[in-house]
């Protein structure tokens, strides 16, 4: 769990070293020059990693990978921990796209900060949620080194957080003040980002090595769906609603439900320490699908 928060750390890192200084460019200089900011540190990246990137020891992870049966890819993408993974973490990520398309928008249009306000104001939500994201790896690997099961570690740390976070955010409309709601919604966000943590290692539990691969990229093609579906979602319910305001408060409401119902289906489906058991007795009593 450690390692993966570590990881996800750099996506966290590089929007809030990114927007004050994209928001300096587009101030500055206009949207367009932001773009070639950002190709000029793609191509950067790149060259980066031609040069110091490499394969790891793989040697290791291959053999155990033959050692193991493999499982047909229908039992595990349907098996309870995989599809409440897919659920929990489509939730939180309903909630990051948000953040990355609409949250600015919102403090400038709906709340009235201007454009470099804004751009300082943003960052918050990643970095409440990269404290919480250190703090559930490292408590998550506490707690399984003391022996509590990895439902416990893994799955109920990981979900808990999603039905908290979404009833902060579910207060935003009936709260008063720009800085409550910023603070209601930068903490109820932040929060999702526990259910990243714990997922791939949940489903590395059960799946075999040598498949475990394919099944993390089809949980991450699942729950990345949000990303299309949550801005335009907001973004109908600001042209339906009376006022700009309004419509944000909507839109973040239906952010709410989504992941309150997103973290309890987490509750209900993440036993990632029985799935391969269950997994393994269901295979033999249907060897024929194998």
């Amino acid at each position: 769990a450690m390692p993966t928060a570590i990881l996800s750390q750099g996506s966290a890192l590089g929007v809030i070293l990114a927007v004050p200084a994209l928001n300096f460019v587009i101030v500055n200089y206009g949207w367009h020059y932001a773009f070639g900011a950002l190709g000029i540190v793609g191509l950067m990246w790149s060259a980066a990693w031609l040069w110091l990137g490499q394969e790891g020891p793989l040697a290791e992870i291959e053999l155990a990978g033959l050692r193991e049966q493999r499982v047909p890819y229908l039992q595990l993408l349907t098996s309870r921990t995989f599809v409440g993974c897919v659920a929990a973490t489509f939730g939180a990520y309903w909630a990051l796209s948000l953040g990355l398309t609409w949250f600015t928008p919102f403090l400038v249009k709906g709340l009235g900060f201007s454009q470099q306000q804004a751009g300082f104001i943003s960052i918050l939500p990643w970095v409440f949620g990269a404290c919480v994201v250190m703090t559930t790896g490292w408590l998550s690997q506490r707690l399984m080194a003391r022996g509590v099961s990895t439902r416990m570690a893994r799955g109920v740390l990981g979900a808990t957080p999603l039905i908290f976070g979404g009833m902060l955010m579910a207060a935003m409309p009936h709260v008063d003040g720009a800085t409550t709601r910023i603070a209601l919604l930068v903490v109820g966000s932040g929060l999702c980002g526990s259910i990243y943590v714990v997922c791939a290692p949940m489903i590395g539990e059960f799946t075999p090595v040598s498949q475990r691969g394919a099944v993390i990229a089809i949980y991450g093609a699942l729950y990345t769906l949000a990303g299309i579906i949550a801005p335009v979602v907001m973004g109908k319910m600001i042209q339906a609603s009376g006022s700009l305001l309004d419509g944000y408060m909507s839109g973040f409401t239906i952010n709410a439900v989504i992941m309150v119902i997103a973290g309890l289906t987490g509750l209900a489906l993440l036993w990632p320490n029985t799935e391969r058991a269950r997994l393994q007795a269901h295979q033999a009593v249907a060897p024929e699908f194998a």
